[in-house]
This record gives C-alpha cells, sequence and structure tokens, in this order.
C-alpha cells in the first residue's frame, strides 16, 4: 500500500481516504502503515465515541495526509482536500461503493478512486463494470474479464448481444441494468482510455487480505442537447395532452351540495344554537348597568 501512495504520488497532490470494510482489518492496516511504512495517518471507525470521531476528522481536515476509515466515512464528510479514495475492501454492495467513491471530486474538484479486486472480489465486478458504464468510462479488460466468471452476468451480456447486436449501450447493459442519463448538466463525456498500468504492480502485499488488482472508477457526466427544464416541460405537456378531457357533465345538470350531516345532529346542533342564543340574551339583560349609564 506504502508502494502504491508512493508511486502515484497520492500524498503530494491531497488527502487520501482509504476503506476497509472491517474495524479489524483497519486497525490492522493502519497500523502496519504507521509501524512499518512511516506513513502518517489517523483511523476512523463506528466503535469510537463522538468526540473520538470529532478530533480524528479534525486532524485529517489539518495537516494529516492520509485517513484509514470503516464505512462510517463513506456518508456526510465533506472534505473538499480529499483527492483520491481507495476501496481497500470492496465495498458491501453497490450504492456503498458509490458514496465512497463520492468522498472525492468534491467542490468542483477533480477526484480520482481505486478500487482493489482479488478473485474472491468477482461477483463485485459486474457491479463495477455496470457502474463505469452508466458514466461512459473505461472498463479495463482484466476487470471483465473477472466479471465474465460470474455466470449469471455473462450469461445476461450474451443474451443481449445475441437480440440487439446493434446496440452498443444494450451490450454494456449486464444483469438488464439500463445506463443512467444525466442531461443538462453541461459536461461532456469523459475520453475513453486504458489507466496507467504500471500503477497497478505497485501495490504491496499484506499478510491480512492481499490484494493483486485495481481498477480506476473517476466519475462523470453525459451530456444532451435538451436541457432537464426542457425535458420536463416536454414531458409534461405530452402527459397532459394524452390524459385530460373535459367534463361531459354541463352545469345546469349538476346536483345541489347537499349537507352530509345526519337528521339527528341537525337537530341537536339546531338545539345547541338556541340554548346558546337564549343564554347570551339572558347574560346581557341581567347585566349590571354602572352609574354613568
Amino acid at each position: 500500500m506504502t508502494s502504491f501512495l508512493s508511486r502515484l504520488g497520492l500524498k503530494t497532490v491531497g488527502k487520501v481516504l482509504i476503506f476497509v470494510t472491517k474495524k479489524l482489518y483497519a486497525e490492522e492496516l493502519a497500523q502496519h502503515l504507521k509501524q512499518k511504512r512511516d506513513v502518517e495517518l489517523v483511523l476512523l471507525h463506528g466503535d469510537m465515541l463522538q468526540y473520538e470521531r470529532n478530533e480524528k476528522l479534525k486532524a485529517f481536515r489539518g495537516d494529516i495526509p492520509v485517513m484509514v476509515a470503516t464505512d462510517v466515512a463513506s456518508r456526510g464528510l465533506d472534505i473538499p482536500e480529499i483527492r483520491t479514495v481507495i476501496n481497500y475492501d470492496v465495498a458491501k454492495d453497490i450504492d456503498t461503493h458509490v458514496h465512497r467513491i463520492g468522498r472525492t471530486g468534491r467542490a468542483g474538484h477533480k477526484g480520482c478512486a481505486y478500487t482493489l479486486l482479488t478473485n474472491e472480489d468477482k461477483e463485485f465486478a459486474g457491479h463495477l463494470v455496470r457502474n463505469l458504464e452508466s458514466v461512459n468510462q473505461y472498463v479495463p479488460q482484466y476487470l471483465m474479464d473477472m466479471a465474465m466468471k460470474v455466470p449469471m452476468f455473462a450469461a445476461t451480456r450474451a443474451k443481449n448481444a445475441q437480440y440487439q447486436p446493434q446496440a452498443p449501450a444494450a451490450l454494456r447493459s449486464g444483469f438488464a441494468y439500463k445506463p443512467k442519463l444525466r442531461p443538462g448538466l453541461g459536461s461532456a463525456p469523459a475520453p475513453r482510455g486504458p489507466p496507467q498500468d504500471d500503477i497497478f504492480n505497485a501495490v504491496a502485499s499484506f499478510k491480512t487480505t492481499p490484494k493483486n488488482l485495481c481498477s480506476s472508477t473517476p466519475t462523470a457526466a453525459p451530456s444532451s442537447n435538451m436541457t432537464r427544464a426542457e425535458m420536463m416541460r416536454a414531458a409534461y405537456k405530452n402527459s397532459f395532452m394524452s390524459n385530460f378531457r373535459a367534463a361531459s357533465t354541463s352545469e345546469e345538470t349538476r346536483l345541489e351540495a347537499t349537507d352530509p350531516r345526519p337528521e339527528w345532529k341537525k337537530k341537536v346542533e339546531a338545539k345547541a344554537a338556541e340554548i346558546s342564543r337564549a343564554v347570551g340574551e339572558n347574560e346581557a339583560s341581567q347585566k349590571k348597568r354602572s352609574r354613568w349609564n
């Protein structure tokens, strides 16, 4: 991991956030980087008290360049100086993965996310492929090969290739997934191209959970000729034109509104109003007059 950080020059570009799934592995990795590799870092996990978390975050916002954390830091952490996110362990699901990599590239800054994979993570490789394809990013061949080892993923892509050979977007759907379109954001698709292969061989071996593969997942958004407001306006217009029908009943034939109250309730309320008026009149007549009246 230290060779990985040094080879990429990550610590000189900005702060680095390393995600580990379990607290035990996070503590072991932090201890390994501190004692054996002399990396200045802070550790953050869910078993810490709130004041301890605040102290760790304050230090990370300051001069500490690296943080090792569990998924407790995947949501709500807004530090614009984070330029790199490393998923040392894969996330438990794709939503958590998206929240993890969303800790970088904030406030208009560029960021990069790296996910370290082993052969045991092949089930998650398909999710990474779909995530990269949904934002029009380059998918490394070794990542695709790993995902194709999952029978369901391979069968779905083969089926899409058979029935829709002329639709490139459908070939990349995997698990019947449809890529999301985000029109009107004003950003063009990022150019595709293979990442630097030499950086993937720079990961130092670590006895707890050895890693051997790495994929880069920077984020981007496609563009469209129509803005989001124009698309919403057109959709509402089409919906109105297709669903609206003029009323067939004329005003003359409409029934007058009726009182929904039952008859007994009407009588009770009328009697109560009568008693209330009588009491009010009696109190007014018995009101004492002052000597000036």
